[in-house]
This record gives C-alpha cells, structure tokens and sequence, in this order.
C-alpha cells in the first residue's frame, strides 16, 4: 500500500529515528528484561515501548515492527520507502511459508490462519482463498499477481518435492532478491549507506545454508547452487566449492578471514550458537552505523535491521520466561547484548 509522503528535512528524520531507537528495548532495558518472572509481567513492562498484546504476543510484535516500518516510510520519498515496503515484506514471506504449510500439510497445521499477520503495509494476501484451495492450480490462482511469477516455480517445486526446507529457503532467497532492487533503485547516498550491510546480510544468509546443509539438510551441492543468493562477499562458486567439502573444520577454515575467526571456534558447539555471533556481528555494525551517521541515510539504513532484531529478542525473551529459564541462559539467546 502506497501512503502519502510527509515532505521533511535530513534532521527531522534524522531526529525521528533516534526518538523511535529511545523508546526500543535493548542494552540494560532488554537484560533487565530476562529477569522478569512471568510473562504478565512481561507485557506489562513492555508497554511504555508500544508492545500491545491483542490476541498473541508474537503476532503483537510482528505488527509493532511493521507499525514502526510504516510510520518511517511515511517521511520518505518513494525510492526509499519502496526498500522500507520490500524490508516489510519478510512478514509476507513468513505468511506465505505458514499457507504453504497448510496447503501442502494440512494435517500438521491445521490452525495456522491464526498466525498469519494483517497489516495495511503489507501487500494483500487472499488468506481464506489459499486456505481454501483445493489444489496447487488453485493455490497459486489465490496468490497475488504480483508475485506469482516468481513464487510459481517455488510452489510447483514444492508440490513435486515435497521439500519445505529448500521452498522456505528460495523464499528467503527470493526476499533478498527483491531487497536488492529495491536498493539498487534508491538514490545514491542511501544505497551506498546500505551496500556495504546488504553485503553483509547476504553473506549471513548464505553462511547460514551452508552451515545448516553441514549438520541438517545435506543437500547435494547441485540443489544449493540454486539457493545462493548474489551481492555477497562469497562467490556462489565459493560456497558451492565450500559446500562439497567433507570436514567442517576445513570448510570453515577456508572461509574469508572475518567469518573464518568469528566461526572457526564455535564449530563443535550447537549450531545456534553460530549462527547467533553471525546475527551480532551484523547488529553490532548497524548499531555503529545508526550511532555514527550525522545524515539521516546511515541511520535510515541501519534503523530496520535494529528494529527486527529487537523483534526477535523479545520473542526470546517471551519464550524464555514461558518455560521458565534462567535470566542467565535467557540472556545468552539475546542479539547485541
């Protein structure tokens, strides 16, 4: 959905943001928050940040950062909110793999409507239609015409497949793809206050197939190849060459040097642990960036990814209370903590 434009000035956008990263949580505020003893008190802790619980707590923080998204966007010309609006998308995309779920699962996730997220921002999604369809035909006739024709092959893969994992990962693969045009089409003091965490994420990203193909998937390289995502600091030649390695340890060890030390000592532990100093390492650059930036761009660049890793960490912070951890061990799921 299109809004209208509201015509400001560098520093009023520049101090907009800044007011929206006072009233989020994280530093002492999050680990404070660990400590919190239930979830009602949780909630009621969090509502001075504009966490509002209407039906489920998860689904009340997907709409705060889509609300947060929106209201930045609003400020924003056209080329730049068109990368806020395909940065939003990811909600979509988590919708899309819930339906996907149901469509082609449908006796494990039978109740899955009541995940799926509204929000006017987001692109209409016919959610009764693709609940209701009877067959794949019928599926992707629900879909919206703007993305079927890259969400069409994802889809008649799926049903000859049966592969969740590699229909869930093409559309993350898919996401970046959009995200990067959408970036490449913004004015150049934004993009290039972007290029170098878009980089950055696509290499998560792909580091985080490669080491889940090493432990989980064990996909053949030739599978993978189609999931690679481009614009990284890692050829898709070098990810595939990484990928048919047999040992971890060397396959980390020929990772370039940043990724190599972050990883290389962490590989006989969980894998969540991994893939966790990845997610640091990119928080911790845009929250140079957004504290460094005197120019709205650097912190207009860096103000989402902040936004969704507050997101998850009180999503952590929520599950770990439920079941009764420790604030210690919740505090080792926390991102930039």
């Amino acid at each position: 959905m299109v809004l209208p434009v509201i015509q400001t000035s560098d520093e009023f956008l520049h101090a907009r943001l800044h007011g929206l990263w006072a009233v989020s949580v994280h530093g002492e505020t999050l680990r404070s928050m660990t400590g919190l003893g239930s979830v009602e008190s949780l909630e009621q802790a969090l509502h001075p940040f504009g966490v509002t619980v209407a039906d489920t707590f998860h689904r009340g923080l997907l709409i705060r950062e889509l609300e947060r998204l929106e209201r930045v966007s609003r400020f924003l010309e056209e080329d730049m909110a068109a990368v806020y609006r395909v940065v939003a998308s990811h909600l979509q995309f988590r919708n899309l793999k819930l339906l996907l779920h149901r469509h082609f699962f449908p006796e494990r996730s039978r109740r899955l409507e009541p995940l799926v997220v509204h929000h006017r921002f987001l692109p209409e999604l016919d959610v009764p239609a693709l609940l209701e369809a009877a067959s794949t035909k019928d599926f992707l006739a629900a879909l919206p015409k703007s993305l079927l024709p890259r969400m069409k092959p994802i889809v008649e893969d799926m049903e000859s497949s049966g592969d969740i994992m590699a229909a869930e990962c093409t559309m993350d693969k898919l996401y970046y793809d959009l995200l990067q045009e959408a970036v490449f089409g913004a004015r150049s003091a934004f993009r290039k206050a972007l290029e170098g965490l878009m980089r950055q994420m696509v290499d998560t990203f792909n580091l985080t197939i490669l080491l889940r193909n090493e432990r989980h998937y064990d996909y053949a390289t030739s599978r993978l190849e189609n999931l690679w995502v481009d614009g990284g600091s890692m050829t898709a030649d070098l990810l595939s060459r990484l990928a048919d390695m047999d040992d971890p340890t060397t396959m980390l060890s020929r990772l370039p040097r940043p990724y190599r030390e972050l990883l290389l000592p962490l590989h006989s532990q969980e894998i969540h642990v991994s893939e966790n100093a990845l997610l640091n390492a990119i928080y911790h650059r845009a929250h140079e960036m957004f504290k460094a930036s005197r120019k709205a761009w650097g912190a207009l660049a860096a103000y989402p990814l902040l936004l969704h890793v507050e997101t998850i960490n009180l999503a952590r912070v929520y599950e770990g209370i439920r079941l009764a951890m420790q604030p210690e061990a919740i505090q080792t799921m926390m991102i930039g903590l």
